[in-house]
């Protein structure tokens, strides 16, 4: 630490396209300390956002004398923009969502010639393990059709922006974010069965057959009232009776038991899913 006293200024130039017009001096009414300033869109002389480059000149004084020091910041790499506003979800399908938004609130008067750059983030709500997908959606762009989604499924959907100059990740802004449903739809996916997977248990005069399934997970349901149905029939009949055959089963059963069955006749199963 340096044992003389010593005071600083510190100017900002003042430029019209390629000429030097002065100096301004540090905005009394940001000053923090004696050692920091702060320039605003709001103070005189204010922030100029539109310049690329912002030069400053620091100079320190004291008993022995003085130094001078310019410096120069590359404006537009450095720029942390607010948050995207209005972020908003609709046209929902069952594997689709649109998602519309809006530059930060106080880039939409404001020319910024490098532009923001806009990357989407979503993961289901109930994943809270699962990381977040990450979509670079481009320059100045405010929409994107997020597809190849679950259906029936909430989604976190977040928006974030930072300058097409900037490079760090800490110069991204915060998220706007949101929820949205997508569409329900039919079953896409069947249970897995394996050859084998079924328990016969022999009686007086009948036998129990207990069927055995992987069962689908909760994700794939793509709907609300999602259940199994298991028909069966002689395997010398050409029609399954669903009037007396099919058994709706719940949602998390892996097996099922049909009981007093013939000892002597061949079953023929069919598992399928519905909602």
């Amino acid at each position: 630490m340096n044992p003389v006293p010593t005071t600083y200024t510190l100017k900002s130039h003042v430029i019209s396209g390629h000429s030097l017009l002065g100096y301004g001096n540090c905005p009394n009414t940001t000053k923090v300390n004696n050692t920091c300033c702060q320039w605003r869109v709001d103070t005189s002389p204010p922030y100029y956002m539109n310049q690329k480059q912002l030069w400053f000149t620091l100079t320190g004084h004291n008993h022995l004398g003085h130094i001078t020091q310019n410096i120069m910041v590359d404006h537009y790499k450095f720029v942390l923009p607010d948050e995207p506003s209005q972020l908003q979800a609709s046209g929902e399908t069952p594997t689709s969502i649109k998602m519309n938004w809006l530059p930060p609130k106080n880039f939409a008067i404001w020319d910024f010639p490098p532009g923001l750059v806009y990357e989407l983030l979503y993961k289901p709500n109930t994943s809270k393990n699962e990381s977040w997908k990450i979509i670079k959606i481009g320059k100045n762009i405010g929409a994107h059709n997020l597809t190849g989604l679950v259906p029936n499924t909430v989604y976190d959907l977040s928006v974030r922006c930072r300058s097409a100059e900037a490079s760090g990740e800490d110069m991204w802004s915060n998220l706007k974010s949101t929820l949205a449903r997508t569409a329900p739809d039919v079953p896409y996916h069947v249970p897995n069965i394996t050859e084998g997977s079924f328990e016969v248990k022999e009686l007086s005069g009948s036998r129990n057959i207990t069927l055995y399934w992987k069962p689908i997970p909760e994700e794939h349901y793509n709907g609300k009232d999602f259940h199994y149905v298991i028909s069966y029939k002689p395997t010398y009949s050409l029609y399954y009776k669903r009037d007396v055959s099919e058994q709706t089963v719940e949602v998390m059963d892996i097996k099922y038991t049909f009981s007093n069955l013939n000892i002597n006749t061949a079953y023929k199963f069919k598992i399928m899913i519905s909602q």
